[in-house]
């Protein structure tokens, strides 16, 4: 072995700026090759050690920081639960009969040996995206009636989609189905939720709601509390501004239904701060951002004809954020946090001298063209803008074959479609929004526009 005792000062020893003294490395004097080998592989080893520790740790508190965060996002987020039921005299919507163009009779009804005589109701609904796929309903003249429900939306009854009613009375069903929402690339995302179907005698009416709400956990006040929201529409969409939302704003675990409700859409002030409420139309998460600074926007129609006037406006003006804003009137701006927006949907009534005619234009798979609004600063967005005719291919299809059928369409510059348009004061003022829109695999089909 090497002289372990001798010392010397190299080029890695360095002198204390606090003390003035040299620290010095103690290095082993080795006299043979085979010593240095041993003395350079002890030292490698201890080294990789060092690092394989080192690269552990950091991957362990990397690692405790992801679940961490994986955990509180967990801990945040809704789920559908069918035991919670809103009150049923508030959120019923009521069906109305007819199918869509696209729908062919006679291919609804062959697998169940049923014809249109069998039927007390036959109609359709859209339940989810105003872009998801109709789902034909049909309540048969059977004792006890039956509720067939098209769960798949192939535009066919099976056997299998028939439902027989869960109270004595034989007016009530149970549904399972899925909410069916369009994303950004055309593709369907499916939410499995329960509907209850009633049938009420007396008006001759059938009625749908939705059978439970959303319930989760949002972040308030930089705490957890418990929340939940109820589909009043009956549509299966879970950002609307009929829907409601319950937040146990004073964290003591429970929810007061008067006090702690809060507005779906737009600001509020809560515990003395302004705060802007963003979420999504599957209801998966709803979220309270503190607005700091805000802008106005001025809402504008433009009508070429100096004789006609809107006389009634629902609109919903979007941020690329997640906020929605309704718009009831021209006569004055709105005063929204800063951010980029956009119009999502317009439903207007307009009166000239032939009479009221009613308009409802949609988004549909168009992404949107936002405005910037700055702090401090005041924009006008037009809701409807330019209009130009468009149209669209759909297939219908038959028992032997498939005919090919030309949708003209109206589209402002925003990009909305003209959904659905009428002419008188009686048609003008009804609305449904379940037959708003329809549509089949890739193509879309809308409701008759109101142009020859």
């Amino acid at each position: 072995m090497g002289n372990l005792n001798a010392q010397h000062t190299c080029r890695c020893c360095r002198s204390d700026a606090a003390t003035g003294r040299w620290i010095e490395h103690v290095h082993q004097d080795l006299a043979t090759p085979a010593e240095r080998f041993e003395f350079g592989r002890a030292q490698l080893i201890n080294r990789v050690t060092n690092l394989a520790f080192t690269i552990a740790a950091v991957a362990i508190f990397s690692l405790g920081g992801s679940l961490v965060a994986l955990a509180q996002d967990r801990d945040v987020g809704f789920e559908f639960d069918p035991t919670q039921m809103p009150p049923r005299a508030v959120s019923e919507f009521v069906l109305e009969p007819g199918l869509p163009e696209i729908c062919d009779e006679g291919e609804l009804l062959k697998q169940v040996g049923l014809t249109t005589a069998d039927a007390i109701f036959l109609g359709a609904v859209t339940y989810g995206d105003e872009l998801s796929r109709s789902v034909p309903v049909m309540l048969t003249n059977e004792t006890p009636p039956r509720l067939l429900v098209d769960l798949d939306r192939d535009h066919r009854f099976h056997s299998s989609e028939g439902s027989v009613p869960v109270n004595d009375s034989h007016d009530g069903w149970l549904v399972e189905l899925d909410a069916e929402f369009v994303d950004e690339d055309s593709f369907y995302i499916h939410q499995t939720q329960s509907v209850r179907f009633r049938y009420d005698r007396s008006s001759d009416q059938l009625l749908m709601s939705t059978a439970g709400v959303m319930a989760g956990t949002v972040i308030y006040r930089d705490q957890p509390a418990m929340a939940r929201i109820e589909d009043r529409n009956a549509n299966g969409r879970w950002f609307d501004p009929d829907d409601r939302l319950f937040v146990d704003l004073n964290h003591d675990g429970r929810i007061d239904p008067i006090l702690e409700r809060v507005p779906v859409q737009g600001l509020r002030v809560l515990d003395g701060q302004l705060m802007a409420i963003m979420g999504d139309r599957m209801g998966r998460r709803i979220e309270f951002q503190a607005v700091e600074t805000q802008g106005q926007i001025r809402p504008l129609i433009e009508l070429l004809d100096d004789s006609t006037e809107v006389v009634s406006l629902s609109a919903i003006l979007a941020s690329t954020s997640g906020m929605q804003f309704q718009i009831d009137s021209l006569a004055q701006s709105i005063e929204v946090p800063t951010g980029d927006y956009f119009v999502d949907s317009v439903r207007l009534q307009v009166r000239g001298e032939a009479g009221r005619y009613r308009f409802v234009f949609q988004r549909q798979r168009t992404k949107p063209q936002p405005q910037r609004l700055d702090a401090n600063q005041q924009i006008e967005i037009d809701l409807l803008g330019d209009l130009r005719m468009t149209s669209e291919l759909s297939t219908v299809r038959g028992s032997d074959d498939y005919q090919l059928v030309i949708t003209p369409m109206v589209r402002t510059s925003s990009g909305l479609y003209l959904t659905d348009s009428r002419f008188g004061a009686t048609e003008a003022i009804s609305e449904n929004r379940l037959r708003s829109s329809s549509s089949y695999e890739s193509f879309s089909a809308l409701g008759s526009t109101g142009f020859s």
